[in-house]
């Protein structure tokens, strides 16, 4: 009896080796052809000066897919301050996911970032930047001087391409959000520093969660200084669009404080 089940192991090992291998080349040909639609998405935006012209030309891209695995979605387009906005694209070829980020002043790109979609770990981490310090710089000058920051190029990058989204609460059970539970440690903590530093943030999700553990605190008599609080009103009447969630639906767009 063991001689057999031993016997049927061995067929089970020999039986998934194909399986096994149809797989690595799966994922290997997905890398490969990831890697060389990336370059794609580079050359058109090489050549692109506005972010309306780019969301056309990405869109044409899709003729040359299945429909149905290929997309290219205006995802939003918001307001960053001083007249500039962060426009993201989310684009899919052949089910390869790609975030475009831009920073654009009246449709004119200064920046843009590509990145291969961070939710989809078997796709190759790529990724595309370019900017113009004639513009760029100065509106980081202005900004940093407005919040009392030091934010720099990378910075601008890194926060402007972050993937976040605003929700306490989300899921089937409604259940707290791993960033709900942070909130609530730097609140318990009375954290005034760190939440600050989200207040500053370039990323308009952040700053909500900013200023949602500021606001707690301030409710607790716990004392902000004035340029804090000045800070927290001018982002809430911007009331730039944020990425939430409702239930089970995750990925909606939508502004989350009334203008007063």
């Amino acid at each position: 009896m063991q001689k057999l089940l031993r016997q049927l192991s061995s067929w089970h090992c020999i039986l998934l080796i194909p399986l096994l291998l149809s797989g690595i080349m799966a994922v290997a040909q997905n890398a490969e052809e990831t890697s060389a639609w990336m370059e794609r998405i580079k050359v058109i935006l090489a050549g692109e000066k506005t972010g309306n012209h780019l969301l056309y030309r990405l869109d044409t891209l899709k003729s040359e897919f299945i429909p149905s695995r290929s997309r290219v979605v205006d995802y939003f387009n918001r307001d960053l301050d001083f007249g500039y906005r962060h426009r993201r694209l989310n684009v899919e070829l052949n089910m390869s996911m790609y975030q475009v980020d831009l920073l654009c002043f009246h449709d004119t790109i200064y920046l843009s970032s590509v990145i291969t979609d961070p939710e989809f770990y078997w796709e190759p981490d790529l990724s595309s930047r370019q900017f113009d310090s004639a513009h760029v710089m100065p509106y980081l000058s202005r900004r940093n001087r407005f919040y009392r920051s030091k934010k720099d190029v990378s910075q601008l990058f890194s926060e402007i391409s972050l993937d976040e989204e605003y929700a306490f609460y989300c899921g089937y059970a409604d259940s707290k959000t791993e960033k709900g539970r942070y909130i609530d440690s730097l609140v318990d903590a009375e954290d005034v520093s760190t939440l600050t530093d989200m207040l500053k943030s370039i990323n308009c999700e952040t700053q909500s969660y900013g200023i949602a553990g500021l606001e707690r605190l301030e409710a607790q008599n716990v004392d902000l200084a004035p340029e804090i609080t000045y800070l927290i009103r001018y982002v809430k009447r911007r009331n730039s669009e944020l990425t939430t969630c409702s239930g089970c639906l995750r990925g909606l767009v939508t502004r989350i404080y009334s203008r007063k």
